[in-house]
């Protein structure tokens, strides 16, 4: 045996390793651990949606298009019948009733006169100047502000077939396009065609 060690008759003891002493002494819980990693991004990504659907809902409300003018009124008519009332008859031997004229068919009514040559006016058939190559808007309204139907190319005719009107510091003319369709458009993009 060694010298330094006294001889004992008990067996030795492992040596364990020292606990260390929680803060707040016996009796405190532990503290918490921090949340693990995928909490932590579902937490973000519910924030994340959150904020895409405000911003979807804002979209939404802000920029869409909404009615210029006030709702339409319902009218109500009612319609009742008129009880049927027996046609006189004649006695016989009585004279026979003379026929009445019909009144004469109305003048056929004439078309829209001619414009002058150069000017614009109902009846007219325009082409589409001026846009560089971005085109003429045809509006739902005579107004800049109004939703946009289509958009007339460069070099496009159109037929004038409502108008003058101003608004918003422009002369707007109501204009068919060849496909039928029709809107309010700029007069400042439009030359008469001879």
């Amino acid at each position: 045996m060694s010298a330094n060690v006294p001889p004992t008759d008990q067996p030795r003891r492992p040596r364990l390793p020292r606990l260390r002493q929680m803060p707040g002494g016996p009796g405190v819980p532990p503290p918490t651990r921090p949340p693990s990693t995928p909490v932590i991004w579902l937490l973000a990504a519910g924030i994340v949606l959150s904020l895409a659907l405000v911003a979807f809902l804002v979209w939404l409300t802000v920029l869409t298009p909404r009615p210029t003018s006030g709702a339409p009124t319902a009218t109500l008519t009612v319609i009742t019948a008129t009880p049927e009332t027996a046609a006189p008859t004649q006695a016989p031997g009585s004279p026979t009733p003379e026929a009445t004229a019909t009144p004469p068919p109305a003048p056929p009514t004439e078309p829209p006169p001619t414009p002058p040559p150069g000017q614009i006016a109902i009846g007219a058939r325009v082409q589409v100047v001026g846009t560089g190559g971005a085109g003429l808007s045809l509006r739902q309204q005579p107004d800049p502000n109004a939703p946009r139907l289509a958009i007339a190319a460069e070099g496009e005719v159109l037929e004038i077939i409502g108008g003058a009107r101003q608004i918003a510091g422009y002369t707007w003319w109501q204009v068919r396009r060849g496909d039928g369709v029709e809107g309010w458009a700029v007069q400042n993009y439009m030359q008469v065609v001879p």
